[in-house]
């Protein structure tokens, strides 16, 4: 993920890179540590992209804020916000996972019914990236305008809220392999 150029297509390209991350193959056996591994390394770009929209924020006094800092905005406004539920639709998609796995040790679900569920979270795993995906273009459309960033200066960034909330989501990921 190149982050030398932040505009207001970042996060759409940080999109196109979970994307390429979530096409990569995956065995059924592997399912556990791929999106523990995958939702690992997407928090770690959300933190890095956000941090750095966060303080190229802080470098000026928000009431000196203009268009050119729409894409930080942007980012951090509203675009963190939706890369955290997808993180917490991961988190909770390996919990079912792994509540199926036990529930097929124990008789409770065929091999077919579990590889079923799986194919069912891919699909829904991969659905909501692509609602993130149009959603962003959405933002871009809708916020890019300098009224915007006037309106966002009177406003507290929550980003570091959802930063927070992003590591714990990292951490319980931990927990659970």
């Amino acid at each position: 993920m190149d982050l030398s150029v932040i505009d207001t297509q970042s996060p759409i390209r940080v999109g196109e890179d979970w994307s390429a991350l979530l096409e990569a193959p995956c065995a059924f056996e592997e399912r556990f540590d791929w999106l523990a591994g995958n939702l690992i390394i997407m928090a770690g770009q959300t933190v890095e992209f956000c941090d750095q929209c966060f303080w190229k924020l802080r470098e000026v006094p928000p009431i000196k804020y203009d268009a050119s800092h729409l894409p930080y905005q942007i980012a951090t406004f509203l675009w963190a916000n939706q890369a955290k539920m997808f993180l917490i639709l991961l988190r909770d998609a390996l919990f079912e996972q792994q509540k199926a796995a036990i529930r097929q040790r124990d008789g409770q679900l065929t091999r077919a019914q579990q590889e079923l569920l799986w194919d069912q979270t891919l699909l829904t795993i991969q659905g909501a990236l692509k609602g993130i995906q149009q959603r962003s273009q959405e933002f871009i459309k809708t916020y890019n305008q300098p009224r915007r960033a006037a309106a966002w200066k009177h406003q507290q960034n929550p980003w570091p809220t959802y930063k927070e909330q992003i590591q714990t989501l990292v951490q319980q990921t931990e927990d659970l392999l």
